[in-house]
């Protein structure tokens, strides 16, 4: 197998001659063959209720109905913190109140997106986001986890929101990371599903 430069726009043109192209077929169908079968059943999306996170939620129940896979929200309520020396200050409203609340919020954000063959569900946990997500995702056995890289929280960060970036890190299923777009703020549904072009970056380890 030869490569060597093109003459358009300098780019590489592969050369495959007959002695060389049936070992590259062969090739090409064991690593084909050793690949693991994709099977996405189970999906969650988490949301703060923001905007931004909503993007994530839609995209989420348009891949689903793409699919065939369930969904399921997540929001976790995280404690807010507590200055030194007034830890028995009352911040916020008592917990319990405040995820009876949550978990009505939740609840009619799954029904909106709801399909007449899709059946969305909804949870609610407190604590850290991270260590919730997480552990939902290995409770219900999720195949995918998508959020949103963007929310109420890492607004000025230029990569990835801090939750978002350590749920990719630590999820024990696949991530899918969705950007926020701008949208019409009476959009409610979710978009048309497409797929045309696919950027995988690869570094020729085992784990890329």
């Amino acid at each position: 197998m030869n490569i060597k430069p093109s003459k358009k726009l300098g780019k590489l043109m592969l050369e495959v001659n007959a002695r060389t192209e049936p070992k590259v077929a062969a090739a090409l169908f064991k690593t084909a063959r050793e690949l693991p079968a994709i099977r996405l059943k189970k999906i969650l999306a988490t949301t703060d209720f923001s905007k931004p996170s909503l993007e994530g939620v839609r995209y989420a129940v348009a891949l689903a109905d793409k699919v065939g896979a369930a969904v399921a929200l997540v929001h976790v309520i995280e404690s807010p913190s507590r200055f030194a020396g007034m830890e028995s200050v009352v911040l916020a409203r008592e917990d319990a109140t405040v995820i009876e609340l949550v978990e009505r919020q939740a609840a009619r954000l799954a029904e909106r997106q709801s399909r007449k063959n899709l059946a969305v569900t909804s949870f609610v946990r407190h604590g850290k986001a991270l260590h919730e997500i997480a552990a939902l995702a290995r409770g219900r056995e999720a195949d995918l986890i998508v959020i949103a890289t963007r929310g109420h929280t890492g607004l000025k960060r230029a990569w990835l929101g801090s939750t978002a970036e350590r749920v990719v890190r630590h999820a024990p299923c696949a991530v899918l990371t969705v950007a926020s777009r701008a949208t019409s703020e009476r959009n409610d549904k979710a978009p048309a599903f497409q797929l045309r072009r696919i950027v995988v970056p690869i570094d020729f380890s085992e784990t890329s």
